[in-house]
């Protein structure tokens, strides 16, 4: 299991980070995230269609560096063309990858075992 994790004393809910390095691909190819958008929780499952990736931050206002999971969705053709990362990005389904970091310490992102010890 892994996740993004943050200084609770510290933690505003929105903050800009700026990206350290190149995110790395953990290497697994199934995943379950579990997140509270758009739902209390919600999980999902994915096999093939998105990538985890872990990605170094610094945050702009403190200084402070995490180790946050992201998601790289590789097939976004049979997304809602209303979704909001169409709007936010200027995108349409299928045209580009969509990659987000987790922006809670209440999401999880589960990878079998044998790729988590990397």
């Amino acid at each position: 299991m892994t996740t993004t994790s943050t200084d609770p004393l510290n933690h505003n809910c929105l903050q800009n980070y700026t990206i350290l390095n190149d995110p790395e691909d953990v290497g697994a190819t199934k995943m379950v995230a579990c997140h509270t958008m758009p739902s209390v929780y919600y999980c999902h499952h994915t096999i093939s269609k998105s990538k985890v990736l872990k990605v170094s931050l610094r945050n702009d206002a403190n200084g402070d560096k995490i180790e946050a999971i992201a998601v790289c969705h590789l097939d976004i053709s049979d997304w809602n063309p209303s979704h909001l990362s169409f709007r936010v990005l200027g995108i349409l389904p299928g045209t580009s990858p969509i990659r987000h970091c987790s922006p809670s310490s209440n999401d999880l992102v589960w990878i079998p075992k044998s790729v988590a010890a990397l």
